[in-house]
């Protein structure tokens, strides 16, 4: 990759944009970043169902550009109900899906009614979303139904940053009920329904469905599972004539949650690239939620500290940028996440094999 130099007169921010303290002609480092904490593989989405509730026509379908799934707009799956949009001042931080919902407000009962097949276990994910849509700052309250069984019931008051139910349900026709039903004053809404076909010796039960309790992200090496959340860094330097001058990796035991493992690796690789003597960077990552927090500097209490530490270590430099890019650019970087993460593992196994 060759980057042309740049010249460079701008104001400090993090808004994407570069930024110099003094107007100069400078040399661009590229800094490739990835971080591994756990593996998705590529999957079709044969028999999915990605609904964007209220999703005008004219709009759909479209690609999460998150996770590549293909939403397409509700309309053709229920017939009752309105179209609504969050209000501009709530839309910040939002994927998508939670910025248009379809909301109810005539009759008790409304269901959409989706094509499944028989005696399959499905993954059914449903997401709410008020974002002061209608104006009234009034949170709703209401109760959802799996067929003529209750779900759960959705308090957006409680939740105001919206709400994600989650159930593993196998279906006993082949058409599938949800259904939202008003309880109160309120008017039940939802953004978006998401249903995933599984295996059948996938999560057993004798009776019933399985309602999502928590979820943790653990590491898979081999036969064994295990439990130490454990997440592995990478980074590349790329000099503006396209030659690698630096590559590094490393590890860390007890990380959460994988955007916690990104936002490591960036604070690593600005802390590297100080140390030695780098002054202009652009940082690509293929974290776009993380990308997304630092350009706009939106505040995620996971990772609040480790945002200030970015933020703090990118003034530092004369010239800086972040850019969102997909996996399938961020190979390399990725595969020395990956063996950072195996060779700490290997060596936590050596101590302990009974982990």
């Amino acid at each position: 990759m060759y980057l042309k130099p740049l010249y460079i007169n701008s104001v400090p921010d993090f808004q994407g944009n570069w930024k110099a303290r003094d107007n100069m002609k400078s040399h661009l480092s590229l800094a490739l970043i990835g971080a591994f904490a756990i593996i998705v593989g590529a999957q079709t989405q044969e028999g999915f169902i990605s609904l964007d509730c209220g999703l005008p026509i004219g709009e759909s379908p479209y690609n999460d550009p998150y996770n590549g799934l293909t939403f397409t707009s509700d309309s053709n799956f229920i017939q009752t109900g309105e179209s609504g949009k969050f209000e501009k001042d709530f839309n910040k931080g939002f994927s998508r899906q939670y910025l248009t919902m379809r909301y109810f407000p005539e009759g008790k009962r409304n269901c959409y009614s989706l094509d499944v097949k028989s005696g399959t276990n499905y993954d059914i994910l449903v997401s709410f979303g008020y974002g002061n849509y209608d104006g009234l700052n009034l949170y709703p309250n209401f109760d959802i139904y799996l067929g003529p069984n209750k779900w759960t019931r959705i308090d957006l008051e409680v939740k105001p940053n919206g709400i994600r139910e989650e159930i593993i349900h196998k279906a006993k026709s082949n058409s599938l009920d949800i259904c939202l039903v008003k309880t109160g004053t309120t008017v039940p809404l939802i953004s978006a329904i998401e249903i995933r076909p599984m295996r059948n010796d996938t999560y057993v039960t004798h009776s019933g469905s399985l309602r999502l309790s928590h979820r943790e992200y653990y590491s898979r090496f081999g036969e064994q599972i295990r439990d130490t959340n454990i997440s592995g860094s990478g980074w590349i330097f790329i000099d503006y004539t396209g030659t690698e001058v630096l590559r590094g990796q490393a590890a860390e035991r007890f990380v959460s949650s994988p955007l916690l493992a990104e936002a490591l690796a960036i604070r690593y690789t600005l802390n590297h690239t100080l140390e030695d003597g780098i002054s202009n960077i652009l940082v690509n990552s293929d974290a776009l939620d993380l990308i997304r927090a630092i350009i706009t500097q939106e505040k995620i209490k996971e990772i609040y500290g480790l945002l200030f530490d970015i933020q703090t270590l990118a003034s530092l430099f004369s010239l800086f940028s972040f850019r969102y890019i997909s996996r399938s650019e961020n190979v390399v970087a990725d595969s020395i996440a990956k063996i950072a993460k195996s060779r700490l593992v290997d060596s936590i196994t050596m101590r302990n094999p009974l982990l």
